[in-house]
């Protein structure tokens, strides 16, 4: 089959690969040089009915969103607040063209566990310390 079959992979050092096991022609690493995040990767999903999108969980309590088609710069971008709320703030990418990661998310300030996405794909659900 020519099917690409996306894997993520998240590490202790903050990085994230993104492989195809079968072709392994398709590889690219996200945070590489650890200049977004330096903490462990806690959880990595696919954004639900998106297959160029996934998020990833730090133990820092950041929450990120990657496109996978983009290229991970080695300076992370410049962030724009776009929502705050209680226990929250939402930012998002204002470097143009847009860069890895388009967004970051800082939930209560302590460390992501685990997230999942609601069945309509339209609410997060987190577990922290």
């Amino acid at each position: 089959s020519d099917d690409v079959i996306p894997l993520l992979v998240g590490f202790t050092g903050g990085q994230v690969h993104l492989i195809d096991p079968v072709h392994k022609e398709l590889s690219r690493l996200f945070n590489e040089e650890r200049m977004i995040d330096k903490t462990r990767v806690t959880c990595i999903k696919w954004a639900p009915g998106r297959a160029d999108m996934f998020l990833v969980s730090h133990a820092s309590g950041q929450l990120y969103t990657y496109l996978a088609d983009t290229e991970c710069p080695v300076l992370p971008p410049q962030y724009q607040v776009a929502r705050v709320g209680e226990g929250y703030s939402h930012h998002t990418c204002k470097t143009k063209p847009l860069r890895n990661p388009i967004a970051r998310t800082s939930i209560n300030g302590s460390s992501i566990n685990e997230f999942a996405f609601s069945p309509c794909g339209e609410y997060l659900a987190t577990v922290s310390q």
